[in-house]
């Protein structure tokens, strides 16, 4: 069988003749580029429309003529003949039909481009299958069917759309616009979790960011809200086994050493058969890529309907070909931003810091101790720290619980400061110092009410949220 590849050179001509016939059309068509063309003699003539029109030139035919033929290209093209017949083919103006044919085939060859370095990566067998295999979802993710568009818009085309978000806000005052993590002075500052925003839980090792990952999944799950949670350095039975804890208050010594009487196993079975028919998806795959992430990502968001991903954590996370470990890191923290853009979820990520804390008078975290790369920073919408004086008290017990600084040191649409947790740690959980964990059930995701009743907000706190 023949392989032919997708591409219909009448319809290409056409375009350039009305291109050529209506010199405007170019800059009224932003998606249109020299990929939509398949002949190399069209993608000559295309990039001179292009350059003349870049120039503030019109690309009639005889602009276009003069400078192939000034480039030694006329003849390569067809001569002038095949540039006038381009101009004569094309009768009318609006060219949209022709358009969504040659984007048709446009994506239809990228395909084909993306299929064949998925075989070649599978017949390379100097190279590792997982690595094949990371090259062939790369490969995947590269391909963007859409093409172009026009993202410029005046502020007259946007009104309809701010004023319809005004009315919302009005008709759901004091309710949460994002997803609840639980923790409510969290909650008042940033109105939960909102879609496509990258959020960092950051601290040194053992300071109990993976902890408090999972206490804000556990809190979404009990609520409904599908999460997916990405477990890079824990075992998912690690994982649920913290969680039947955290839920029970129970000591998880005493779990793993079996030290567990009838009325505690009782509650402790409930509890994980309550965990059963809720929608925590876990993966605990260790050496996984972002293109791994994202691709997994997709899957669960379609299949499952996943509304939160964290990840745990980000500089666990490799890139293929990355030059160096900054940059390796920064487009793991690139994509990771991406992926909550595109598929319209909060992407909640722990992130280690780097030493330069414990070398201070004070230890308390900054941003600038975010390890191995600054594009972190500025690629997360929320960067919080975690800082308990403890960990750095000498002779403290590390089974006692203890005062915790949850430090907003970054909020690009809100408020910082810092939210005081307890992190009790034969739980592994962080309760909020004015709202204790209960056994009152949250209200389901969908149900909230106004935050202010869901978590009742002394009249100083609420003075100070609103200056």
């Amino acid at each position: 069988m023949t392989n032919i590849i997708p591409h219909d050179a009448a319809t290409e001509a056409y375009v350039l003749g009305a291109l050529m016939n209506h010199g405007e059309l170019l800059a009224e068509t932003p998606e249109l580029t020299d990929e939509y063309f398949w002949r190399p003699d069209h993608r000559m003539v295309f990039a001179t429309i292009s350059e003349i029109v870049c120039d503030g030139g019109t690309p009639d035919l005889i602009q276009v003529t003069r400078l192939l033929e000034a480039r030694k290209e006329l003849v390569k093209v067809g001569g002038p003949g095949a540039v006038t017949e381009m101009v004569g083919a094309a009768l009318t103006r609006n060219i949209d039909y022709q358009l969504a044919i040659l984007r048709d085939y446009a994506a239809r060859r990228k395909i084909i481009a993306a299929a064949d370095r998925m075989k070649a990566a599978a017949q390379d067998i100097t190279q590792d299958a997982d690595d094949a295999l990371a090259t062939a979802g790369a490969a995947v993710l590269d391909i963007d069917l859409a093409g172009k568009s026009d993202t410029i818009q005046p502020a007259s085309a946007m009104m309809a759309e701010a004023l319809a978000e005004l009315q919302r806000s009005v008709d759901q005052r004091g309710k949460p616009r994002g997803l609840l993590t639980g923790y409510k002075t969290f909650d008042l500052w940033t109105g939960g979790l909102r879609e496509g925003q990258m959020v960092l839980v950051a601290g040194r090792p053992a300071m109990g960011k993976s902890a408090l990952l999972v206490n804000i999944a556990d809190k979404l799950v009990n609520r409904g809200v599908p999460v997916l949670l990405f477990s890079l350095e824990m075992l998912r039975l690690e994982l649920i086994q913290r969680i039947i804890c955290a839920r029970c208050s129970f000591d998880s010594t005493r779990l793993k050493l079996g030290d567990i009487d009838a009325p505690e196993m009782r509650r402790l079975q409930h509890e994980h058969m309550r965990l059963a028919g809720q929608p925590l998806f876990i993966d605990d795959q260790g050496g996984l890529s972002i293109m791994d992430i994202r691709s997994r990502a997709r899957r669960a968001v379609k299949k499952h309907g996943v509304k939160v991903i964290l990840v745990d954590y980000l500089q666990l996370l490799s890139a293929k070909n990355a030059q160096s470990r900054e940059n390796e890191v920064g487009f793991v923290s690139r994509g990771l931003k991406s992926m909550a853009m595109e598929l319209k979820v909060p992407v909640l990520a722990a992130a280690q810091l780097n030493r330069q804390a414990e070398s201070r008078g004070d230890n308390r975290p900054k941003m600038a101790d975010l390890r191995d790369s600054g594009q972190i920073e500025a690629d997360a919408d929320i960067v919080s720290l975690l800082y308990r004086s403890a960990y750095y008290e000498q002779g403290s017990n590390p089974q006692e619980s203890h005062e915790t600084e949850w430090i907003i040191a970054k909020h690009r649409a809100g408020r910082t400061g810092t939210i005081p947790l307890t992190w009790n740690p034969p739980f592994t959980r962080f309760d909020s110092v004015s709202d204790r964990f209960t056994d009152e059930a949250d209200a389901a995701w969908g149900e909230e009410t106004n935050v202010t009743e869901m978590f009742p907000v002394d009249k100083r706190l609420m003075e100070a949220i609103n200056e």
